[in-house]
């Protein structure tokens, strides 16, 4: 809902932006951005929104790939203080790993809630949000399927790819070709038989806060 080259520019037209994250480093590349562009209006913070009662009120807030990685319960504290915190009638727009069934990746270094977008908007309007609108994005699908796909032609190759890049955007090519069997296929198979597939999926939640 948000392209990239908008995203970008949303820090140039407020008058005052928080950004919050729980990675110190994280933060500290945002801060050296934000100066490159001179954004001296952008107060970067390490934390969690609960964390900061005077915040606000915010006419706009972003959550970005940041949902996967909560538990409901964090979910819940994280929206009840957002929702504490937004001017009546301002805008949240929220980008979220999903799955069609649900899947928890709860092994390994990376862990991740993958929910299904029905159960983002029922975490919504408990929070006291208006749902405005729910968008699948196909595109950032594809391109995570095919990188995956990549990945693993490399390693069974060791290496082959990084060694070729023309071999590498041919087969990408060829990816994009046939893109009913290579994504829609699959993940047809997969819902139909609600298996616990990785993410596959990318949605956009559009809320509004109570005026």
């Amino acid at each position: 809902l948000l392209p990239e080259r908008l995203r970008s520019r949303w820090a140039d037209v407020r008058r005052h932006v928080l950004a919050l994250d729980f990675v110190p480093e994280f933060i500290a590349q945002a801060q050296r951005e934000a100066q490159r562009r001179g954004a001296l209006h952008v107060d970067f913070r390490v934390g969690r929104m609960e964390d900061f009662a005077e915040a606000g009120p915010f006419d706009l807030a972003i959550l970005a790939s940041v949902t996967q990685y909560l538990s409901d319960a964090d979910l819940a504290a994280l929206l009840g203080a957002l929702r504490a915190r937004m001017a009546p009638g301002g805008k949240v727009y929220v980008r979220a790993s999903t799955h069609f069934t649900g899947y928890a990746n709860t092994a390994g270094a990376y862990q991740a809630i993958y929910r299904p977008p029905r159960a983002y908007e029922r975490h919504f309007r408990q929070a006291g949000f208006r749902v405005l609108a729910t968008r699948l994005s196909p595109e950032y699908t594809y391109d995570d399927l095919i990188a995956d796909y990549l990945g693993a032609i490399d390693r069974v190759t060791l290496g082959l790819l990084r060694r070729s890049a023309l071999l590498a955007r041919a087969i990408f090519a060829v990816a994009v070709a046939l893109r009913p069997l290579v994504l829609d296929l699959p993940i047809g198979v997969l819902n139909l038989l609600r298996a616990p597939s990785p993410k596959l999926r990318s949605h956009h939640f559009v809320l509004e806060a109570p005026r």
